[in-house]
């Protein structure tokens, strides 16, 4: 468990224009905490998520923060239909920084990046790459909720951890799924 609590300590910094990776000592810190139980109509949380949806999200981290989302998603669903096993186990991102660690050290790597570099080397003039302009893009976001059963959201999250793909991902443009009993 300590792994995978090592993931959201995770830091990437810039040193002489390289990108590095760290993981920042442990450190107590404040998580904020909503109380919706005074409202009786059970709109408050739909409210806020309204209002927290309608604002841009920094993309700097959006594949871990994906992750994240659907593993929060999953550990809620599993627990609260008291359906979790030993196979909901997802490995932490040190564990996937571990394993790449041992391929980039062993003879297949050497292999595969000969392979690569004499098949690149040479490349054509002209790419039909679009140019990308940071000043013509936005963070904002369009989301759908959608209010599916609890069934059909573990057939959805099994046939997405079948493929190897998150459900948010799957779900493009992003969807807020809502379950029903």
């Amino acid at each position: 468990m300590e792994s995978n609590r090592k993931a959201f300590r995770i830091r990437i910094v810039q040193t002489d224009g390289e990108p590095m990776q760290y993981v920042e000592p442990y450190a107590d810190k404040e998580i904020e905490f909503v109380d919706f139980s005074n409202r009786n109509d059970g709109r408050g949380a739909e409210e806020w998520l309204d209002l927290r949806n309608r604002k841009p999200i920094p993309l700097a981290d959006g594949i871990s923060m994906n992750l994240v989302g659907n593993q929060v998603t999953q550990y809620y669903m599993a627990l609260t239909n008291d359906t979790w096993s030993e196979s909901d186990q997802v490995y932490s991102y040190m564990e996937y920084i571990d394993v790449e660690q041992q391929y980039a050290d062993s003879e297949r790597y050497r292999k595969d990046r000969a392979y690569w570099l004499d098949k690149f080397q040479s490349l054509p003039e002209l790419t039909v790459l679009k140019p990308y302009n940071p000043l013509a893009s936005s963070t904002v976001a369009a989301r759908k909720r959608v209010t599916i059963s609890a069934d059909f959201y573990r057939a959805l999250t099994a046939f997405c951890r079948e493929n190897k793909i998150g459900v948010f991902t799957f779900s493009y443009p992003p969807f807020i799924f809502t379950c029903t009993k």
